[in-house]
């Protein structure tokens, strides 16, 4: 598409300023305004706009907010601002921005790359999205697909069992055998089937009761708590922005990892938040084996696995899933640890409003 055929809209209070976006713009592309949040959208609606400038501070408005919309639906945002801080581009940029500019500063060549890089950028970013939901889908039909005949065999097995008793123990050996081998190929594929289905949910996000969800997970995990003595300490938590489902998954995958890869001494976890703007920094942090800082990125890709089998159960899943979710809300996930040292998992997400 030629920059002679995009549309932008304009969201901005400010008549001023609106103006002087289409004095630079001028013909070279095809403008459409509006002065609030409620404005815009009725825009979007009425036609999908190929790139949006956003104005960071619009009154009535969560500029924030209307941007995490926008980039969910996959549509280009530059935001504009009269306040040249690089804490507001880091911010902005996190939340979904493609670029930020200061009105300051605003020129014709820099507004027109600025938007033109956006549209390309995105544009990449939803082909690269629709080949994962793809290849995700596949994934998803093949596990459902496995799961039927993986039943029939456990309860071919079973039934072995019953029919060869007496038989000798090495044919009981050979059955314990099969049976866990099974056993794991179902465990597998469950797995698959969390990871393909995390940080896909299309509900809204709502107001969360984070305190409340994090001592309902503790809840969920009683067993393995008991039976590694794992102690865990619960920080007041603010309220967040999030959909329920996808963050009990989270917080429960992070808990039981570090329940899991416990020393030699108890598990001791401790779960704290603090609010930093418009978004809740989040720490689990235990005093497990701890992770080498070389993988520390790559311990968040699928089927990443640190330590072999005999030593700890699972397939590399539950941190990609963890990665995704968090993705979905628009946050970051990232770990700090050292071998020996435990290892601490941080990550963000939308603060609720009254937080």
């Amino acid at each position: 598409m030629k920059t002679t055929e995009f549309l932008v809209l304009a969201i901005d209070d400010d008549e001023v300023d609106r103006r002087k976006v289409r004095r630079l713009i001028g013909q070279e592309m095809s403008l459409v305004e509006a002065e609030n949040g409620e404005d815009a959208l009725t825009q979007v609606a009425r036609r999908r706009p190929d790139c949006i400038l956003l104005d960071f501070r619009i009154p009535g408005t969560d500029s924030l907010e209307l941007l995490a919309s926008f980039a969910d639906d996959f549509l280009p945002v530059v935001m504009l601002t009269g306040e040249g801080s690089e804490r507001i581009a880091v911010e902005v940029m996190k939340r979904g921005a493609q670029d930020y500019l200061s009105k300051q500063t605003l020129s014709k060549e820099g507004l027109i790359r600025a938007i033109t890089n956006a549209v390309e950028k995105i544009s990449l970013e939803r082909k690269i999205y629709e080949k994962q939901k793809e290849l995700e889908d596949f994934v998803s039909i093949a596990a459902h697909d496995f799961k039927s005949p993986l039943m029939s065999i456990a309860g071919a097995v079973d039934s072995l069992r019953e029919n060869c008793r007496g038989a000798g123990a090495s044919a009981a050996d050979d059955l314990d055998i099969l049976q866990d081998r099974v056993q794991h190929l179902q465990r597998f594929i469950q797995e698959l089937l969390d990871y393909t289905r995390s940080g896909r949910s299309d509900k809204a996000l709502e107001t969360i009761d984070f305190q409340e969800l994090v001592e309902y997970v503790v809840s969920l995990l009683e067993i393995p708590i008991a039976n590694s003595g794992a102690t865990i300490e619960i920080e007041k938590l603010p309220n967040v922005r999030g959909d329920w489902t996808a963050l009990l998954q989270l917080v429960q995958n992070l808990l039981a990892n570090a329940i899991k890869f416990r020393a030699d001494t108890a598990p001791h976890i401790r779960i704290s938040a603090i609010r930093q703007s418009h978004q809740c920094l989040v720490a689990i942090a235990d005093n497990g084996i701890g992770i080498d800082s070389k993988h520390h990125s790559s311990i968040f890709a699928p089927l990443r696995r640190l330590h072999g089998e005999s030593d700890y159960e699972g397939n590399g899943l539950g941190l990609a899933a963890c990665a995704k979710i968090v993705h979905q809300h628009h946050g970051r996930i990232w770990v700090e640890s050292e071998p020996g040292k435990g290892a601490t998992f941080y990550f963000t997400l939308p603060a609720a409003p009254d937080a």
